[in-house]
């Protein structure tokens, strides 16, 4: 962000900026065999809230009715059952639309036609797994949760934080309101921590996509697919959308299925021949003309 504010005042506009985010992997859509490189458009929002439950507290031998961690128990089950509406938003129908000439039937049908079938279509792909899910939804999950200091004192605050990834198109405002509604308790508290709305979608056409499009066919692979999709994580790259209409996300790396799993796990890694394609589309990209 200081970064951001130092290059404002100095009047820099970047023409392109690129920072984390997809890689070049393979199976990540169903259907689809080609090694696809998936630049970021945009990225989902964060939001974070704060669930407490309170009661008077006691010894666990004489429980209340209704204690505070079974309120709180509660609430995070009704926010799990009740996941917000699957929709397409324009970066994700442009990830379809790219890839459905080197889908196979029916599901190239369906990707080269999301205007009629897109509520339906945004159903069945939120069940192909977590980042599909996570493509097509805002996502709401329960992480850091606090209770009593001892396992025979009753709490009497109880805590969860309810960690939420903002869908284009949706706003903390707008998540916040309806967490509210979902839990539909007045004697849990609902705080929130910090959030930030959905970045802005650069354009997938014009000389900045071009460039990097260029560069992974020259560096990575004339095989592989360069297209759009909306970066489920978060990255600094969000910052510099006040200053750059032409924001991307995208690490050129091949990754397998198992090093997409071990990112920030254990045995995280990255093959040597991956790295070095890496260095070579950033020189690519770098000095085309």
């Amino acid at each position: 962000r200081a970064i951001v504010a130092l290059l404002r005042e100095r009047g820099v506009t970047p023409a392109l900026v690129l920072d984390e985010g997809g890689a070049v992997v393979e199976g990540a859509v169903p259907g689809v065999a080609v090694p696809t490189a998936m630049v970021g458009v945009a990225e989902r929002g964060v939001l974070t809230l704060r669930l407490t439950a309170r009661e008077s507290g006691g010894h666990a031998s004489t429980p209340p009715a209704f204690p505070a961690t079974a309120r709180l128990a509660r609430a995070i089950d009704r926010v799990r059952r009740h996941p917000f509406p699957a929709r397409i938003a324009p970066p994700v129908r442009a990830l379809f639309a790219t890839l459905a000439p080197h889908a196979a039937q029916p599901l190239r049908t369906v990707f080269a036609n999301l205007g009629a079938l897109a509520p339906l279509a945004a159903r069945v792909f939120a069940g192909f797994g977590p980042e599909l899910n996570a493509m097509v939804r805002t996502t709401a999950v329960a992480t850091e949760l606090s209770g009593a200091p001892g396992e025979n004192v009753l709490a009497t605050t109880a805590r969860a934080s309810i960690n939420i990834r903002l869908l284009t198109g949706d706003t903390a405002a707008s998540a916040t309101a309806r967490i509210r509604r979902i839990v539909a308790d007045p004697a849990v508290e609902i705080e929130v921590r910090h959030g930030s709305d959905p970045s802005p979608v650069s354009s997938w056409r014009g000389e900045p996509w071009r460039r990097i499009a260029t560069a992974v066919h020259d560096a990575l692979g004339t095989d592989i697919v360069t297209t759009p999709y909306i970066q489920l994580g978060a990255s600094d790259s969000r910052w510099f959308t006040a200053i750059s209409a032409h924001v991307y996300r995208f690490t050129p790396f091949h990754l397998t299925r198992g090093e997409r799993d071990a990112l920030h796990a254990h045995n995280e890694r990255i093959r040597v021949e991956s790295w070095l394609n890496g260095i070579r589309f950033y020189r690519a990209l770098l000095t085309a003309s």
